[in-house]
């Protein structure tokens, strides 16, 4: 056998336990990372008097959009749930996997942070995503952004809405202007809840803010809106 054979062989695999060994650090340290994130969940949780669930095969609700729809072995984890103010929520990380990843690779899944509040009654659809994202490029290539005659929201957000009437309505000079300085998130009227959902995992401080920006959205619901809301 040649040197050059033989040099080849241990390079190989060399590189192939190189491989090996950094996947397996991933992998520890990914764990490891959910470990302390689900203890300073439960700890947070406790303190506030809500819940926490370490996992669940899946909601009590069913939320559609991004990135729910079409979602792959999807994953809820973390789950907090109780009351803010007035308003029921639920918190949760919410992973999918990527097919073009080794499922085996923790890079191979996508985590989201979710929060939900619940409303008591059935809003419109109404979707607002960061113009930065991948899923609204391709949206304006097709030609089916809204706007809303705010130039700046315009440009900001990629906008999804089944009424007209209760978008317009809404996004009032003061709610538009709330929501310029909250474009981390992407936010969603659904069925009945109002969700916010990033790329990120949750954290007691995670949390916090999502609630506290989600209640100042709906303090800026117009009363009118509320009304035709409860009435539907």
């Amino acid at each position: 056998m040649s040197l050059i054979v033989v040099v080849f062989i241990i390079g190989s695999i060399v590189v192939v336990g190189g491989v090996v060994g950094l996947a397996v650090v991933l992998i520890v340290n990914s764990n490891k990372r959910s470990k302390e994130r689900a203890a300073g969940l439960t700890q947070y949780a406790h303190e506030r008097g809500w819940r926490f669930t370490p996992s669940l095969e899946r909601l009590g609700v069913a939320f559609q959009g991004h990135p729910f729809a079409g979602a792959f072995r999807p994953e809820y984890r973390s789950v907090v749930e109780g009351t803010y103010g007035d308003w029921p929520f639920i918190a949760f990380d919410f992973s999918v996997e990527d097919r073009r990843h080794d499922m085996d690779d923790p890079r191979s899944r996508t985590n989201y942070a979710i929060v939900a509040m619940h409303l008591g009654a059935n809003v419109p659809f109404l979707e607002l995503q960061s113009q930065n994202s991948i899923g609204s490029f391709f949206e304006r290539l097709f030609g089916t952004e809204i706007t809303i005659g705010n130039p700046e929201l315009d440009n900001r957000y990629y906008i999804n809405r089944d009424s007209q009437q209760f978008t317009r309505e809404l996004l009032t000079p003061r709610m538009c202007s709330l929501l310029l300085q909250l474009q981390d998130r992407g936010w969603r009227f659904e069925g009945q809840s109002l969700l916010t959902f990033s790329r990120d995992h949750l954290s007691p401080a995670l949390v916090e803010d999502r609630l506290a920006s989600m209640r100042a959205v709906l303090s800026e619901v117009p009363p009118p809106v509320w009304e035709r809301i409860h009435a539907r």
